[in-house]
């Protein structure tokens, strides 16, 4: 849903997701509304209507070049593949569409698969694939190219889309164009549509691609709206491609897109501001940032649910084993300050924003949430903290960020080291066991808290040990039904477990600023950028000159 603000005379669009019952089974019994414009049809475009008046917005140029402005460089183009599913989410989709997609309500939508529908007892889903769809090389795409994406991106080694894939015990092909996921017994498996929907891990790929992986992780074949023709150090080119299966994108994208990391934010803007690029991603921009931009350009901000700025704790070093040191820690950082760095990063001792799925009033209070120096020596000094060196690693994108959480922590009399690598290098250093501690943005494509937790603080991102007591919330709240009240309590229960016995200290919950100039359409009509917080390059144009 998306409502409209103004910030100092510009329209300023803020996107959330309701966190109800996401899930809506776009089965013929049950697809999208026809008689809203935004709702997407099962059998033909896909495209969110804007809600400027078609005869106000100006024609796209097909002919044109749109330059968008991230983070970080990508690396490979093998979706299951990789270190970093935040660096795919932005370079994958305009090369691999996925079987669902997201609206921005939050609603599951057609994409590859035209409708989807659950089986008794949510054991079996059914999907029903579109029939016009041909990849970049000519290759057809059918239900037996959907079961071999699927079961690679399942049953790989190493693969980056296996945890989405928890839940789908097999996959069967009904016809050429009807494909049953056998799922498992555990209530989150209604949570599957949604993976297939958010995850770019699940992108499909050409079955002439997926036979040569070593080949597929540098020339990769989708059938999305581009396709890559050229990569740098610091850069991705595409260029449309022609005939794509939804008329709508395909008569309106511009020619070329470009992709162009900035690690440095200040970098980024400049980059705006000079033209080189026509809009950028700005993470937790800052008031001053924010002021630099000039009135004629758009801002579009989603407001944060799931996003913590915050520190991870490897609980396999020594010295952070014991839970006083852990809460020491806490103890020491000083949430207001680092909120006070961005326009829009409210502090938080929890995960979820507030309004959202496991929200804990109590939690805000600021007994929990202030710096506390006293009660931090105390801990550090009783659990041998305060005679353990510590490393703090972080990103290029979050130096400036964590240099202000490592004064924090010496402030407090903690022996810290501040280590920053390239931001594609620092999750492998994490994962590896390379710190004591990360400073990062914590994020996941997920209707509540659940897929954060799993995958940040018992899972994928997390080198130490496995908390069974927090494992067990978490499981126990997502085998509840979405969007019910009894969930909501469970993942309190969660939020509060986190706090008392931290692993991952949320400092505060972050959305993200879409900047774009005046000649770029369509930024306030992205698809899945208020969940995943990148860009929905499927629905930007640029517009023709005058």
């Amino acid at each position: 849903m998306l409502t409209t603000s103004t910030l100092r005379g510009r329209s300023v669009l803020v996107g959330f997701v309701a966190m109800a019952m996401l899930i809506v089974a776009c089965s013929s019994d049950s697809e999208p509304d026809r008689d809203d414009a935004s709702a997407p049809s099962a059998e033909g475009s896909s495209s969110p209507t804007s809600a400027t008046d078609a005869s106000e917005q100006p024609e796209p140029d097909r002919d044109g070049t749109l330059r968008l402005g991230y983070t970080v460089p990508p690396t490979q183009w093998d979706p299951i593949a990789g270190t970093s599913q935040g660096i795919s989410w932005n370079y994958f989709p305009p090369i691999y569409d996925r079987l669902l997609e997201v609206m921005p309500d939050g609603t599951i939508a057609p994409m590859l698969a035209t409708d989807f529908e659950f089986g008794p007892d949510n054991r079996t889903l059914v999907l029903t694939l579109r029939q016009d769809v041909t990849f970049s090389d000519g290759e057809a795409f059918d239900a037996t190219v959907a079961k071999a994406n699927l079961d690679r991106a399942k049953a790989a080694a190493g693969s980056l889309a296996a945890n989405a894939l928890r839940n789908v015990e097999s996959v069967t092909v009904v016809d050429d164009y009807t494909i049953e996921l056998a799922l498992s017994d555990d209530p989150s498996a209604a949570e599957v549509p949604y993976d297939l929907a958010l995850e770019s891990t699940l992108g499909i790929v050409s079955p002439a691609a997926l036979a040569d992986p070593a080949t597929l992780a540098t020339t990769p074949v989708g059938s999305g709206l581009y396709r890559l023709v050229e990569q740098g150090q610091d850069r991705a080119v595409y260029e449309r491609v022609p005939g794509y299966w939804d008329e709508t994108l395909d008569a309106s994208a511009p020619e070329r897109l470009e992709i162009i990391a900035f690690a440095e934010q200040p970098t980024r803007i400049n980059a705006l501001l000079s033209g080189q690029v026509d809009a950028i991603l700005l993470n937790s921009g800052t008031t001053a940032e924010l002021e630099s931009i000039p009135d004629d350009f758009s801002i579009t901000s989603y407001e944060p649910r799931f996003r913590a700025q915050g520190l991870s704790l490897n609980t396999a070093r020594p010295a952070l084993a014991d839970v006083d040191a852990r809460r020491a820690i806490e103890a020491a950082l000083n949430r207001d300050e680092l909120s006070g760095l961005f326009a829009s990063c409210p502090t938080s001792a929890q995960l979820s924003a507030e309004g959202s799925v496991g929200y804990v009033d109590e939690l805000s209070d600021q007994s929990v949430v202030e710096q506390d120096l006293e009660t931090a020596a105390e801990l550090a000094e009783s659990s041998g903290l305060a005679d353990q060196p510590l490393t703090l690693l972080t990103s290029q994108v979050q130096q400036a960020a964590a240099t202000v959480v490592l004064g924090q922590l010496t402030a407090a009399g903690l022996d810290v080291e501040l280590v920053v690598t390239p931001a594609n290098q620092t999750l492998a250093t994490w994962r590896e066991g390379g710190a004591d501690m990360l400073f990062v943005a914590a994020s996941g494509p997920n209707p509540d808290p659940g897929g954060v937790v799993q995958d940040w603080v018992l899972g994928l991102n997390n080198p130490g040990e496995v908390d069974a007591d927090l494992q067990a919330l978490v499981d126990e709240a997502r085998g509840l039904e979405l969007g019910t009240a009894q969930r909501d309590e469970a993942f309190q229960a969660v939020n509060r477990y986190m706090v008392d016995n931290p692993q991952f200290i949320p400092m505060c919950i972050f959305g993200a600023d879409f900047i774009s100039r005046p000649e770029v359409l369509n930024l306030d009509q992205q698809y899945w950028a208020p969940v995943t917080v990148v860009f929905d390059t499927r629905y930007l144009q640029i517009a023709a000159d005058d």
